[in-house]
């Protein structure tokens, strides 16, 4: 939300500054699903994944409205592939530093947030 602030009067432009990060945000995290799945499940299911993603009516809403929620899911898939990333063989730091930082963020936009990156029992 900070960011929208900042931007908001910014060449006279105001609402559209939010529609547009929130848009970008969207698109952006299809993407990052796409990339997650694909290496996840294969091509064609991450391919499938990602449509059905950016089709979802709670998507579509979020992704155009003024309200963080299309940042916040992109820093909270941000952190999960950070995650899976640093994950593997070499565990390289820079992706775990990432996965923290997107994760701080992810919950810093939205505290519901916090469930998703809790370890669960199990």
């Amino acid at each position: 939300m900070w960011l929208y602030g900042k931007l908001w009067p910014v060449a006279g432009l105001g609402e559209v500054w939010g529609r547009l990060i929130s848009a970008l945000s969207s698109a952006a995290c299809a993407v990052l699903l796409l990339g997650l799945y694909r290496r996840e499940f294969g091509e064609e299911a991450g391919a499938w994944g990602a449509a059905v993603f950016t089709v979802l009516p709670v998507e579509v809403y979020f992704g155009r409205t003024v309200q963080p929620e299309g940042f916040a899911l992109l820093a909270l898939v941000g952190a999960l592939v950070a995650w899976e990333k640093s994950l593997r063989p070499g565990r390289p730091w820079g992706w775990w530093a990432l996965a923290v930082f997107c994760a701080f963020v992810a919950v810093g936009e939205k505290l519901p947030y916090a469930h998703v990156l809790a370890p669960s029992p199990g």
